[in-house]
């Protein structure tokens, strides 16, 4: 008995002695084999930490998340136990470059699919997983250019670096005879077989020629009338085409009664018929051109319209058959909203309800009054639900008066019972990654349009004037945390406020990683209770980054806003790829989860996370041609060298040529500028340098911070002037939320000249510049902040835009002692767009208000550091920079002699400037054309005091000029504009100054772009 004790308690020792625990802590890991980059790319796809858990049975896990970066032949992990935990071994065998890609050149192949072949890319490394994803490009290549059996695999060669390809094009699609079947003599006949020997001289039957050749035959059909037709290809392996052609009669439309269009903006008669495309033979073109008409004018409001529409044979026709389509339409009349009765409305009177439709009733008359009734609804029922009636229910019932062609409605209204409240809650169960702070700012959107953090809130929506509040945070409940909203008076318990704070705490339980965001929300007379249960979060495990050759690791690491164990936040990953986007680098930036992207390749889960890029080519090239009358014309051309080092840097060099640099007197004469003699041009050359991330600088920042520096050597003509500037700025820029900075350095050196050859130099520096320099040295600091909220800044329709530049130029700083000055400059700009999505146009206002200041007394400011106005972009009824104060110099010879009658208005500029706009724009055909009315106001000031002055001075601070004007818009790419604009008093017949009239805009302006 004993002997058994003891065996068993042996058998026990033995068991306990090989037990080991599943997992242990990684005391450090190293590696053999990679680059540096390499093994950052590893750990960061493994997810193994330093001090966290490694388990061994995931080790297969781990190994598949580092191959799938695309990097590595061979991966291995080895771990060694030591007294604290475990050291782990990493070893990687990266992809060796690529030499050669056999097998692609010997085929007697389309010269599409060589070009595909000759753009695989050679002398760089390439993986498994990319070289598959050429293969499957390549295959699908195949049969687009007519080899529908394209087959091709690859094998890497065991002895060198070459990828050997296998390649079996198959018998090609060539198209030897074409048969058109269906059609027999019909004389269609011909100009179909044009439209099919038009192939570009391709004659292999592809599915893009098969989409070519569709789109021109059904021009063709619907062109020649024959609505109700089909047809189709088949390719036969003989080199055979057939189309076969099932042709319906050719219709004629005769249409009896009123109608609406073409109209710009509405439908025309085949649109609104449906025969911009074709249709079926079988269809029923009389039902269908019926049920079509009869609805287009329900929906402008004929409630009551009856179409006919009938389908005959036309005598004496036999080949081609042809058919008359009659269509007769009897519209009736035009119903509107009439009058409105309300029942069961017992809180609020018939004029408060239908004070909360003003915005609505008068856009009925251009609708369908049925579908104005639905929107009335919607907006009552709104209005009731603002007020607190949380269980409102409303009926309407349509009443049709014939004899005054109203629709009279009757509302039955049940309000149920008001609603208030002044106590609201937030409970969430513990364990959850949030906190009181993260969450109460969305109970502050119960009562303000914006929500704060703040820990004491005042409502500034309507029906709450007045009302505070203040949190208080408690653990109520055994399992639960308690944030509750108490405020000083109760407001009315809104759905629509309800649903609002519900979608702001579901976006932070996203950004908390919560897959599927629950919100619970309970109502009760006098208490509103939301709830988060317990729900599961995810963070991040690993991050696979997969797609970089030259670019460094850490430059992309640098930019990402999410690590490992971070919550799986959406807005982390869109700032990530905006901060990535930065760098110029990548063609395609994409986050997946692996357990959707890689499902063959392993379990994984929500927080694994695949950051797919693809590498842009390192040389951009631009050019391009430009014009408007404040600038002139000219031609640019760019060449700029991506991603140097790979880390994001960009060298670039730019040209502007305009009329300095290519004096062509044709296009001088084609595209003028100025007014008069005043042709300007602005040539600069331009050599830049940016780094997205400057060395430790980017540690002192929370945001993106990029370095750019730039030297220019820029000729200048303007009307005031000729200038040779050398420029050089270097410049910081970043972002926070909602506000973009930059802070740099500007050190210029110009050179100033009259405009014209026969303006007087002395002249020129006495009346003009007011000194006797002829160059200035400026060194400068600046900082600008810009806030842009605007949908679109190129053609914006809504948003805010506000910029405000700040110089500083001293001679602390480098500037000349008799150039020194202080400089502000802000614009700002506010859309308001007209109808959904801007359908009825965008109402604009902008302005812009500049004021420098020369720091000493007995000094001028620099001409190119004054501020001047008129023209495009500025008060548009004013010559190009001829607002404000100007002189009238005599024009001389080339000996000095003064020209007989020779004189010219040359713009001296100012020390303060004020600009105002108001813009109407609207679409007159599609979205393409618009059409725009402006008032522009404004002035510029020679001087900020009102000392001596310039005896052309009409008062010390001359009233802004005014005036108003009309343009047209065209959206190509850019808006190009088309203006006129006159001065406000030359329309009302008032006095006008000789200055006025002389400087007043003569001619049209063509700019780009929105005021200032």
């Amino acid at each position: 008995m004993p002997l058994l004790v003891l065996l068993d308690l042996g058998t026990q020792a033995v068991i306990f002695s090989q037990e080991r625990p599943s997992s242990q802590t990684i005391v450090s890991i190293q590696f053999s084999g990679g680059s540096n980059d390499d093994r950052t790319l590893a750990t960061l796809a493994s997810g193994l930490k330093i001090n966290e858990l490694y388990y061994p049975e995931k080790k297969g896990t781990y190994v598949s998340a580092i191959q799938l970066t695309d990097r590595f032949k061979q991966v291995d992990i080895q771990a060694s136990p030591v007294e604290s935990g475990v050291t782990l071994l990493v070893t990687l065998e990266p992809w060796s470059p690529i030499l050669r890609h056999q097998g692609l050149s010997s085929q007697d192949i389309h010269p599409t699919l060589a070009k595909e072949f000759r753009r695989l890319p050679v002398g760089r490394a390439m993986g498994d997983f990319e070289l598959e994803k050429w293969r499957q490009e390549l295959i699908r290549l195949g049969p687009e250019h007519g080899y529908p059996n394209l087959q091709l695999s690859f094998v890497r060669s065991k002895v060198s670096s070459d990828v050997d390809w296998n390649l079996n094009l198959g018998p090609p699609n060539r198209i030897q005879k074409i048969i058109i079947k269906g059609l027999e003599t019909h004389p269609i006949q011909k100009k179909i077989e044009a439209s099919l020997n038009d192939r570009n001289f391709e004659d292999l039957w592809s599915e893009t020629l098969r989409s070519r050749l569709s789109q021109k035959l059904e021009k063709v059909f619907l062109g020649e009338r024959y609505f109700q037709s089909s047809f189709g290809f088949s390719y036969q392996d003989s080199g055979l085409l057939i189309l076969q052609v099932e042709l319906g009669p050719r219709t004629e439309i005769r249409y009896q009664g009123e109608f609406l269009g073409p109209w710009v903006g509405t439908k025309s008669l085949e649109e609104i018929l449906g025969l911009t495309t074709l249709n079926s033979p079988n269809n029923d073109l009389a039902d269908v051109a019926k049920f079509r008409l009869e609805k287009y004018y329900k929906d402008q409001g004929y409630l009551q319209v009856q179409a006919v529409c009938t389908l005959e044979k036309k005598e004496g026709s036999s080949n081609p058959e042809i058919q008359l389509l009659r269509l007769e339409v009897t519209k009736g009349s035009l119903f509107t909203i009439g009058s409105q009765t309300y029942q069961g409305n017992i809180a609020f009177s018939k004029s408060a309800i239908e004070a909360s439709l003003a915005e609505v009733i008068p856009a009925k008359k251009s609708k369908d009054p049925l579908e104005v009734i639905k929107t009335l609804q919607s907006r009552i029922i709104s209005f009731y639900d603002a007020q607190g009636y949380f269980d409102i229910k409303l009926f309407p019932q349509a009443d049709l008066d014939i004899a005054s062609s109203k629709v009279n409605v009757s509302w039955i209204i049940e309000e149920g019972k008001k609603r208030e409240s002044k106590q609201f809650e937030l409970d969430y169960a513990k364990g959850l990654p949030l906190t009181p702070d993260y969450l109460k700012s969305s109970l502050s959107l119960l009562i303000k349009y914006q929500a704060s953090n703040e820990d004491s809130i005042t409502a500034d929506r309507p029906l709450m004037e007045d009302r505070k509040g203040r949190y208080q945070s408690t653990a109520s409940r055994e399992m639960d945390i308690n944030l509750t909203l108490y405020l000083d008076q109760p407001i009315p318990v809104s759905k629509a406020l309800l649903s609002e704070v519900v979608t702001d705490l579901r976006f932070k339980l996203a950004r908390a990683g919560f897959k599927n965001p629950q919100v619970n929300i309970d109502v009760e007379d006098r208490q509103v209770r939301f709830s988060i249960p317990s729900q599961p979060f995810d963070t991040v495990n690993r991050i696979i980054i997969r797609g970089l050759d030259i670019t460094r690791a850490n430059t992309v690491l640098k930019q990402l806003k999410i690590q490992l164990s971070y919550p799986v936040d959406p807005q982390r990953f869109t700032t990530s790829q905006i901060n990535l986007s930065s760098l110029n680098a990548f063609d395609q930036i994409d986050f997946d989860s692996l357990d959707k992207a890689a499902p063959e390749k392993g379990t994984w889960e929500r927080g694994d996370i695949l950051l797919n890029l693809e590498e842009k080519g390192r040389w951009d090239y631009t050019a391009g041609f430009g014009y408007d009358r404040s600038q002139g014309y000219y031609v640019i051309g760019g060449i700029q060298r991506n991603n140097i080092d790979g880390q994001g840097r960009t060298l670039d060099f730019n040209i502007r040529a305009g009329d300095n640099t290519l004096g062509n007197g044709t296009l001088r004469k084609w595209f003028p500028t100025g007014q008069g003699q005043n042709n300007r041009s602005i040539d600069t050359y331009a050599l830049g340098y940016t780094d997205p991330s400057p060395g430790f600088i980017r540690d002192w920042f929370d945001h993106q911070v990029s370095w750019r520096s730039q030297g220019a050597y820029i000729e200048e003509s303007q009307a005031a002037y000729f200038a040779h500037r050398r420029i050089f700025t270097s410049e910081f820029e970043w972002r926070t939320s909602d506000i973009r900075f930059r802070l740099g350095e500007r050190f210029e050196r110009t050179d100033y000249n009259p405009q014209s050859y026969q303006i007087n130099l002395s002249d020129f520096l006495l009346e003009v510049a007011r000194t006797n320099k002829q160059t200035y040295t400026i060194s400068a600091p600046y900082l600008i902040a810009t806030i842009d909220q605007r949908d679109r800044p190129i053609d914006p329709t809504r948003g805010l835009f506000f910029s405000s530049r700040f110089d500083l130029a001293t001679q602390l700083t480098g500037t000349s002692r008799d150039s020194s000055y202080v400089k502000v400059d802000l614009r700002g700009q506010w859309n308001v767009p007209l109808g959904f999505g801007a359908r009825y146009g965008v109402f604009m206002v902008s302005w812009r208000l500049g004021i420098a200041k020369p720091t000493a007394k007995g000094i001028e400011l620099p001409l190119s550091e004054r501020f001047y106005g008129g023209g495009a972009n500025s008060v548009r009824g004013v010559g190009s920079d001829l607002l404000g104060p100007v002189v009238n110099i005599q024009l001389r010879d080339v000996q000095g002699r003064p020209l007989a009658g020779g004189y010219q208005y040359v713009p001296t500029g100012g020390e303060a400037l004020g600009f105002a706009s108001m813009e109407y724009r609207f679409p007159i055909w599609g979205q393409n054309i618009w059409a725009e009315i402006f008032l522009d106001s404004g002035q510029v000031y020679s001087k900020l005091n009102p000392g001596p002055r310039s005896s052309l001075d009409p008062a010390p601070f001359p009233s802004w000029r005014t005036t108003v004007g009309v343009g047209l818009i065209f959206k190509i790419g850019i808006p190009l504009k088309i203006e006129y604009a006159q001065d406000l008093k030359k329309l009302f017949n008032q006095y006008r100054t000789p200055i006025e009239i002389q400087t007043e805009l003569r001619g049209v302006l063509v700019s780009a772009g929105y005021q200032f």
